[in-house]
């Protein structure tokens, strides 16, 4: 019996490697492994401007990812946005609050 959710992160380049370390660091403590950087898979001629990670997770722990990803000290958290798609029901895309 499997739960699997698909996770894509995308961010400024801006943000560097220090929020993606401290990420994985948080799924390794949860038993996960890291994401996976999918940047190089998505040069098309010019290399995009932002990071992209992901991976499939079994028994992912949303809620504490999604804490997590909100206290993390994002440069340009309006460049940041998790897309999460569980096995079952709707997909979750979420952004740093920017006090809009």
């Amino acid at each position: 019996m499997s739960n699997v959710t698909s996770i894509i992160l995308t961010m400024s380049f801006i943000e560097g490697p220090d929020n993606i370390r401290g990420l994985n660091g948080f799924l390794e403590e949860q038993g996960q492994l890291p994401l996976a950087d999918l940047t190089p898979q998505m040069i098309r001629g010019k290399h995009p401007q932002t990071w992209t990670y992901g991976g499939g997770y079994n028994y992912f722990p949303e809620q504490a990812f999604l804490a997590e990803l909100a206290c993390r000290g994002w440069k340009r958290p309006e460049s940041v946005v998790l897309v999460m798609q569980p096995e079952e029901g709707p997909a979750v895309v979420w952004r740093p609050d920017c006090g809009a």
